[in-house]
């Protein structure tokens, strides 16, 4: 059961990212966050340390035989990283009937706002990247702040605001991982609500890291 849920978040993050993780232009050369992905060559790849070798192997392993995940692991963990660039645009969906094409996403994204997936869950972002909020009356849970501090001021806050929420009420902020485009908009959003952050624990994240993001960080695969 955990490895399902833990399955289904890995997917749902990738879908959005997709618009994820899912059919966007290659990003500037810059990278998402202002920094060049730092992916292995091919040759790197190949012959990888034993301690990224591990992890390659429990990404697998965590794969298994699910069709989902045994997609994704062949997309994402490879040298190219498979969604850091122009594979986005042919990731495709696995096995769905009928066969659906893949499509990019459109460059530059396009803002798509907040949208209410039930109750008090929902998404804001953009085709290329986004963020989850979670709203109670003790508070709410941000996880993800998007690419940068522009992101999380243009649209994540507007967008909470337009739908009739209170960013301020903000208490937690989440990040699934270190990459800027879950952490970008994290300072801006700490310094307007005080809010407390919170990173998901680093062994997870490395063991899941093929499956769901692709060895973009050069810990799946640098020699």
């Amino acid at each position: 059961m955990v490895k399902r849920i833990l399955a289904g978040i890995g997917v749902s993050v990738v879908a959005t990212t997709l618009a994820y993780a899912q059919g966007q232009a290659p990003p500037p050369a810059g990278g998402r966050g202002g920094a060049a992905p730092k992916l292995p060559t091919v040759a790197q790849w190949d012959a990888m340390s034993p301690k990224a070798k591990e992890y390659v192997d429990k990404a697998r392993a965590i794969a298994g035989k699910d069709p989902d995940l045994v997609f994704d692991f062949g997309i994402f963990c490879k040298a190219s990283g498979g969604s850091q660039n122009e594979d986005r645009a042919a990731v495709g969906v696995p096995d769905s009937e009928p066969k659906l094409r893949p499509y990019p996403a459109p460059s530059p994204p396009k803002v798509i706002g907040g949208q209410r997936l039930f109750d008090n869950f929902y998404w804001i972002g953009n085709t290329g990247i986004g963020a989850w909020l979670i709203t109670s009356n003790d508070g709410y849970i941000l996880f993800d702040t998007m690419n940068s501090e522009a992101d999380a001021r243009d649209i994540i806050v507007p967008a909470i605001k337009k739908l009739n929420l209170d960013p301020m009420k903000i208490k937690y902020l989440v990040f699934g991982h270190h990459h800027f485009d879950h952490t970008g908009g994290g300072e801006y959003m700490q310094r307007l609500t005080s809010a407390k952050a919170v990173m998901v624990s680093s062994s997870a994240t490395v063991i899941l890291h093929c499956v769901f993001v692709g060895p973009s960080d050069g810990r799946c695969g640098r020699a």
